[in-house]
């Protein structure tokens, strides 16, 4: 998605440049006037996410839990 997002935003700027110039002078100063509301959505929606989730998502004990859903895990791996 990110890739054609690219390739509309280039074609724009080639074939409509002066309007693409100005709704990204828009844009940049909406993103400059709106950056803390921005940045507290983010925090906010990470906290959710952890508080769903718990702290234990970002302990060592969580990611073996997360390790034991791959495919693979079922295979021993075992030398001894």
């Amino acid at each position: 998605m990110s890739l054609l997002t690219l390739a509309m935003a280039l074609v724009l700027l080639i074939v409509a440049r002066e309007w693409a110039e100005r709704l990204l002078r828009r844009a940049r100063a909406w993103l400059l006037l709106n950056a803390r509301t921005v940045a507290a959505v983010i925090i906010v929606l990470l906290a959710a996410a952890l508080l769903r989730n718990g702290i234990r998502g970002l302990t060592w004990t969580g990611w073996n839990s997360i390790r034991s859903l791959e495919p693979w895990s079922d295979v021993s791996l075992e030398l001894w």
